[in-house]
């Protein structure tokens, strides 16, 4: 990411609700914040805190690093998950996506060792299977 912002958090969140069509009361409404603090983040008087940016970017289907202003494409990242995955791997996405760099980083590092245990690994032939079931669904 682009560590210079090219914009205000105002005008990005102005132009999201925008290509909405949602206005400060309905934004409200999706996100659970009061109306007066969105007519704040709207008119410049304050800008939001982390949560605050997440919860907006996901009522607005925005990316968060553009609508904090950087210099990054409008649009979020989709993640496709194979349907043969559990649903836990999409939560874990999920956990994922709201943590913040060093959370990110945390995540990989513990990741990383749990997958240099054996005991945790999957048996080769289990790991075989799903790729064969996946080969064959192509």
């Amino acid at each position: 990411m682009n560590n210079k912002r090219v914009d205000t958090f105002k005008n990005r969140l102005s132009m999201a609700m925008n290509s909405c069509g949602i206005n400060t009361t309905e934004l409200a409404e999706k996100t659970g914040y009061s109306k007066a603090s969105i007519s704040q983040w709207v008119n410049g008087i304050y800008e939001a805190k982390q949560d605050g940016v997440y919860q907006l970017a996901q009522a607005l289907n925005v990316s968060e690093a553009w609508l904090m202003g950087y210099d990054v494409p409008m649009a979020k990242k989709i993640v496709r998950i194979s349907p043969n995955y559990s649903s836990e791997l999409s939560e874990i996405i999920n956990y994922y996506e709201k943590l913040n760099d060093d959370g990110r980083e945390q995540a990989y590092i513990a990741l990383r060792n749990l997958a240099d245990i054996d005991r945790y690994l999957l048996k080769r032939d289990s790991l075989s299977a799903l790729v064969d079931t996946n080969a064959k669904k192509a």
